[in-house]
């Protein structure tokens, strides 16, 4: 920026700018999901489905915390995450509840729920989503994915012990 003549932006300056347009982004992020909600059941009646609303779908609430605020919180620099300046990594402020897919599934299932339908709701194995699903979405069923359930049983496959006697040779 110094080779432009231009100075960079304050905290602050970033912050006004952040706050201006922040609920201005977040209109046209739900407008834009909205005709692509729109743009699926007209691809469905385009190609002859009976229900062109009915969908199946795949959640999974993976969410995580930045390790940059961190860093700088142990540098005595005020940050508030996610969306910090710098690189921030969180897809959730830190007080949020991590692991709360069934908040994440309320707020989907109601959004979505003027469109589209839910047929199959693949989740995790130990997830409860789906309980939570069902209430704007009567008619989904649930799906367990395997690869939850393969990755459950490796680890206690690792943690056994076994007996030296178990193998023989024969």
């Amino acid at each position: 920026m110094p080779d432009c003549q231009h100075h960079p932006p304050s905290y602050t300056g970033l912050q006004k700018t952040a706050n201006h347009v922040g609920e201005k982004i977040v209109t046209m992020s739900k407008a834009s999901m909205e005709s692509l909600r729109e743009k699926i059941v007209a691809d469905n009646t385009t190609c002859g489905l009976e229900k062109p609303d009915l969908i199946n779908a795949e959640m999974d609430g993976r969410q995580k915390l930045c390790k940059r605020a961190e860093y700088l919180r142990r540098c005595g620099v005020e940050v508030t995450c996610p969306n910090h300046t710098g690189i921030c990594t969180a897809n959730v402020a830190e007080d949020a509840a991590i692991g709360n897919e069934e908040a994440w599934a309320t707020i989907v299932g109601e959004e979505i729920a003027d469109t589209l339908s839910i047929n199959y709701l693949t989740t995790d194995g130990d997830s409860k989503t789906h309980t939570v699903m069902k209430k704007s979405q009567p008619a989904c069923k649930n799906l367990k994915d395997p690869r939850h359930l393969v990755k459950s049983v490796k680890r206690v496959f690792w943690k056994s012990t076994f007996s030296a006697d178990l193998f023989q040779k024969f």
